[in-house]
């Protein structure tokens, strides 16, 4: 027999959020690539709380805004995992960077960071 528990810690509402992967640091900053009609923009931001999937973003981003989920290589970001690709490897469309989705405005019911676990 098995199961699986969450455990809702923190309830935020009204937050604009962000998948976990499309927050980076530069230059000792927290940063998201905002795609800006395929001219990517570097965007410092602060973040809040967080789970393991988004991020609260406290300032930077307007909720609607497009984000890229890594960095793209035409600003000298890396690849996936932090490490530069093969001279072959094929471009990123526009710009660069996977497409992470938009800055969400909504409540995050585990915001400061949920509990799973399994019983056996």
């Amino acid at each position: 027999m098995s199961a699986e528990v969450e455990i809702l810690v923190q309830r935020l509402e009204d937050v604009v959020q962000v998948p976990l992967q499309a927050v980076t640091t530069s230059e000792n900053s927290k940063v998201c690539y905002v795609a800006n009609g395929g001219a990517p923009e570097k965007r410092v931001v602060e973040t809040g709380e967080f789970n393991e999937s988004f991020i609260q973003i406290a300032k930077g981003l307007e909720p609607g805004e497009e984000v890229l989920l890594r960095p793209p290589r035409s600003l000298g970001g890396p690849t996936e995992a932090g490490v530069e690709g093969p001279e072959d490897a094929e471009e990123p469309e526009a710009g660069g960077g996977e497409r992470a989705g938009r800055a969400e405005r909504g409540a995050r019911g585990d915001g400061g960071g949920g509990s799973r676990g399994g019983a056996g």
